[in-house]
């Protein structure tokens, strides 16, 4: 009852062998497995009381399946389906071929309809290949939720959990990092938070540094655990740095906290390098489960691109290590 939600990894053991590692989810929601029952059309839904968190598998082709929960007029939903960030890991989902290693990952969907089956709400991507949606239901009565691969393709290792809530879910906090033995004002971002738009992040001059998850209280309850780093570097707030002439100088080390508020927005700092030394550039947000696909781009004084860097080991988060090649002032854009 006192475990921290969240996703964690496990083998199991036997007398012989020990498995490779996998991933189990825990939630604090009531767990319902998908019924047995056919449930892949409006008329057959399986019927569900929220919050909860379903356990199902998209296991053949063209295998759709439909939730039916009953809500009221106002009430804000939101859906959040665990699918590629539980299975990733598991070594069953890879498998050799003529065309090399072959991952098995569920691409999931998620489509929020009416009792008529108009479509009120959908989502293909947002934590990589997992979907999330939040809707305000705009009556009382039934809804209908349909759960399906984007390609309409199925496999037994296509497992997932579903979450269906109405309490308060948060997505993060600006700033995302908190230096240790400090305290500082972090933005919630989220929804259903009943007002809340602030809480204080402390850390104790002792605290292990590393990322942790924290829940807040809201008016409307708590929210769901949220990732946020604990760090010995400090930690600045960049805004408004949108061009090499308004780059943010940066004194290394330091974490720059910053959010992309449009399209086509683009964040530069500048920092002193020296000739020959390695500067380590690494972005964190799709690990910490945020649809953030960035990229990290150097350029010497003169505005000329020196180095770039993209996604990590399985993650779409940029890492670059750059060596400089002369002393001087040089920028990085993200």
């Amino acid at each position: 009852a006192n475990q921290p939600l969240g996703i964690y990894e496990f083998r199991i053991a036997t007398k012989t062998a020990v498995s490779s590692v996998s991933h189990l989810l825990v939630t604090g929601y009531p767990v319902v497995n998908e019924s047995k029952d056919e449930n892949g059309s409006t008329a057959t839904a399986q019927k569900v009381t929220f919050p909860v968190a379903i356990c199902g598998m998209c296991g053949n082709a063209e295998d759709v399946d439909y939730y039916q929960f009953t809500g009221k007029a106002g009430q804000e939903v939101t859906v959040n389906i665990y699918a590629q960030r539980v299975t990733k890991a598991v070594h069953s989902m890879q498998s050799g071929g003529s065309g090399g290693s072959v991952m098995y990952l569920m691409d999931s969907i998620l489509t929020l309809r009416r009792a008529n089956g108009q479509v009120l709400a959908e989502n293909d991507n947002f934590v990589g290949g997992d979907s999330f949606l939040t809707f305000k239901l705009p009556e009382d009565g039934s809804y209908f939720l349909e759960v399906r691969d984007t390609r309409f393709i199925g496999n037994p290792k296509y497992v997932y959990c579903v979450e269906i809530t109405d309490q308060p879910f948060a997505h993060a906090f600006f700033p995302m990092a908190v230096q240790r033995g400090k305290t500082t004002q972090a933005a919630v971002v989220g929804h259903n938070l009943g007002g809340l738009q602030k809480t204080t992040l402390r850390s104790a001059d002792d605290e292990s540094i590393g990322w942790k998850r924290i829940s807040v209280k809201t008016p409307r309850g708590q929210t769901n655990p949220v990732q946020v780093l604990v760090s010995d570097h400090p930690q600045l707030i960049a805004s408004g740095n949108h061009s090499m002439a308004k780059a943010t100088p940066l004194s290394l080390p330091v974490g720059a906290n910053a959010r992309f508020s449009q399209p086509d927005e683009v964040h530069y700092y500048s920092f002193d390098a020296k000739k020959g030394q390695y500067y380590l550039f690494e972005i964190e947000s799709d690990r910490r489960d945020l649809p953030l696909d960035s990229v990290i781009d150097v350029f010497d004084s003169s505005g000329k691109k020196v180095a770039d860097g993209d996604d990590g080991y399985y993650t779409k988060d940029a890492k670059l290590q750059f060596k400089a090649p002369a002393d001087g002032k040089f920028f990085v854009s993200v």
